[in-house]
């Protein structure tokens, strides 16, 4: 299906306890689990990298040792490999995987244990008992921010994400402490709504491309308190990918951005291919870490700022997510599963322009497609807490995400 997901790893550069060095040593694991999410389990194509002066830090080829042969158990969590080189000193950096037949062991998994050179043991996320599914000839990348090189604000990497109707470009850059961004590190994501629109030759978008849509942080959390373990959700196919910090300090805080293609709700006129292209998350100037960026306009809350290409409007436009989170009164109202149906109710999110911007042209813009996304009745379960068999998660306030069938731990 080409789902794929991080459950999880927790940035840590190889047991630098948080938070000694945090500002910068964790900063740099949280920015390549990001990149490799993207380029390798997602698969988006690679275009450049740009480094600042001074910087020594590397994306595309951060990994110490790579391979195709990997192999999993579903008795334990064994990982070995007949080419690999793997040494004690390899204990808390982390494996990428990429496993072509089974997404559910795709991620991104710290080493936990040394046995040999060709076998180590991993953290899976999940509760005991909960195996890998049984696997062979997994690609797989070893990485650490340590190793990777030195880094500076403002380094940074471009990839195109190829989606069939609506393909965009992504430059993504990495933010340190005090990197621009006001409540934490991370990586900034700007987004062009079409296609080869970076010059690689001028290292610059190129002239004549359309309006980029604002910057989003994907964020590693607060620079003064303890940081968190990094979850995603995506699809190969680029129509929706979505990374958050679940803070492992303070209870409901959870901070991320994604990239959704939205599915028209109106056919007359037809939005053209880049209004559809849908980047959402915290700006960079934001300070709310309560529920990725939630505020209030008009009473209707949103789950993030999120903009989108209008040609007839010739602005990129500010985008609320609907239906979702209204002051007090949450969709779910702490109930449970519908009497009739027996099933857990849930509802597509629709986006619409900003009202205290729209003007008149005040309308519904687009919808997130449910195949990713809904909201649910299911408050009533915790936050972070996955369900019906393990195939849905619950993040908070009843948004719910598909869950590869493993319980969360």
């Amino acid at each position: 299906m080409g789902q794929r997901w991080l459950r999880g790893p927790l940035a840590n550069n190889a047991g630098v306890a948080d938070p000694t060095n945090d500002y910068v040593l964790t900063c740099r694991d949280f920015n390549l689990f990001v990149f490799y999410y993207l380029r390798r389990i997602l698969g988006f194509t690679y275009v450049e990298e740009v480094q600042q002066s001074g910087s020594s830090w590397v994306w595309d080829t951060a990994h110490e040792h790579t391979a195709a042969d990997g192999v999993l158990t579903a008795t334990d969590y064994t990982f070995s490999s007949a080419s690999a080189l793997f040494a004690a000193g390899d204990v808390g950096k982390f494996l990428v995987m990429v496993d072509a037949t089974n997404e559910e062991n795709c991620g991104i998994y710290e080493i936990d244990t040394f046995t040999s050179s060709s076998i180590v043991t991993v953290k899976w996320y999940t509760t005991g008992g909960n195996f890998p599914t049984a696997s062979t000839g997994i690609t797989w990348y070893l990485i650490d921010g340590e190793t990777a090189g030195d880094p500076r604000n403002d380094d940074y990497y471009v990839l195109e994400v190829p989606h069939a109707t609506s393909p965009y470009t992504m430059k993504c850059r990495y933010l340190g402490f005090g990197g621009g961004s006001f409540n934490g590190s991370g990586t900034g994501i700007e987004v062009a709504p079409e296609a080869s629109a970076w010059n690689v030759g001028t290292h610059t978008w190129n002239t004549g491309v359309r309006d980029r849509l604002f910057e989003r942080k994907v964020t590693r959390g607060f620079v003064n308190s303890a940081h968190g373990r990094t979850f995603a959700y995506g699809h190969t196919d680029g129509s929706h990918w979505m990374v958050w910090d679940h803070h492992i300090n303070a209870t409901g805080v959870k901070e991320g951005a994604g990239v959704t293609i939205l599915g028209a709700l109106e056919s007359s006129p037809a939005p053209d291919a880049e209004e559809l292209v849908y980047a959402w998350g915290q700006g960079l100037s934001s300070n709310n870490s309560a529920s990725w960026g939630r505020s209030i306009v008009d009473t209707v809350q949103e789950m993030s700022w999120g903009s989108v290409w209008s040609e007839r409007g010739g602005l990129a436009e500010d985008v609320y997510w609907l239906s979702w989170y209204d002051s007090a009164d949450i969709f779910r109202a702490n109930v449970g599963v519908n009497a009739r149906t027996s099933k857990r109710d849930a509802l597509p999110i629709w986006t619409m322009r900003d009202p205290l911007n729209a003007g008149d042209n005040w309308a519904p813009w687009g919808e997130i497609p449910t195949a990713h996304m809904v909201v649910a009745t299911v408050n009533i379960l915790g936050e972070h807490v996955s369900f019906d068999s393990d195939n849905f998660l619950h993040i908070r306030d009843d948004l719910v995400i598909p869950w590869p069938g493993l319980p969360f731990a």
